[in-house]
């Protein structure tokens, strides 16, 4: 009992029985040629990833607070400042007063850089008018 399965009309050959042992290993690839970048999508994710960065940061920078209060390493220098200082008051290190600042800023950051990615996009679009844009070669690992 055998059985004999055809691949495609007799004396056609299948693109496999064409290509050497080689390339049947090789990758598919393209060549594809940026010639747009959308400002509007250049924004939204220039948007949500410099948010994200500034997230992290204003984490990384919770924890280094919070990690130099644990240490006393803020109390050293409050006392520090008011003893070179002189004043009768002792100098205090508000965290609620620095965080808000940062955030603040950093917002502020989110909206600058995002807002020139913008500007970078559409300088690109105008010179990709007069290049022709950036040849990339997509491929796919077998």
């Amino acid at each position: 009992m055998s059985t004999v399965i055809s691949a495609g009309p007799p004396g056609e050959a299948r693109s496999s029985d064409l290509m050497s042992p080689s390339s049947s290993a090789s990758s598919r690839r393209a060549r594809v040629v940026i010639r747009h970048l959308d400002p509007w999508s250049v924004l939204k994710v220039s948007l949500l990833f410099y948010f994200c960065v500034m997230i992290v940061l204003l984490f990384a920078l919770a924890i280094v607070y919070w990690v130099l209060g644990s240490m006393g390493a803020l109390a050293s220098v409050s006392s520090f400042v008011t003893e070179v200082t002189g004043a009768k008051k002792a100098y205090v290190i508000n965290g609620g007063w620095i965080f808000v600042r940062v955030f603040i800023t950093g917002i502020g950051s989110v909206v600058v850089w995002s807002l020139v990615n913008v500007c970078l996009a559409i300088l690109y679009n105008l010179i990709s008018d007069v290049v022709g844009g950036i040849r990339v070669t997509l491929g796919e690992s077998k």
